[in-house]
């Protein structure tokens, strides 16, 4: 089946470069491209930073063998 239609989110969304590129691209084949305003073009990044943040405030660290997990909570990582 062919794209129809394609919406761009998240933090990679704001990069004017890419909309301008990829606006090109849907119009030379025939698809929409949908993107948020660029204020809403957020990276969850900073919201991550955030929580480590406040975890660091009350002394709760992980050791140097944590492994990265995309989708752990923060409830499952281990603070000994």
């Amino acid at each position: 089946s062919r794209i129809e239609r394609v919406a761009v989110v998240g933090g990679v969304a704001a990069n004017s470069r890419l909309r301008k590129r990829l606006k090109e691209e849907g119009k030379k084949q025939g698809f929409g491209i949908y993107f948020p305003s660029p204020r809403y073009c957020t990276d969850n990044g900073a919201m991550i930073a955030r929580a480590a943040a406040f975890r660091f405030e009350k002394g709760l660290y992980s050791g140097p063998g944590l492994n990265p997990v995309g989708t752990i909570s923060l409830e499952e990582v281990n603070t000994d």
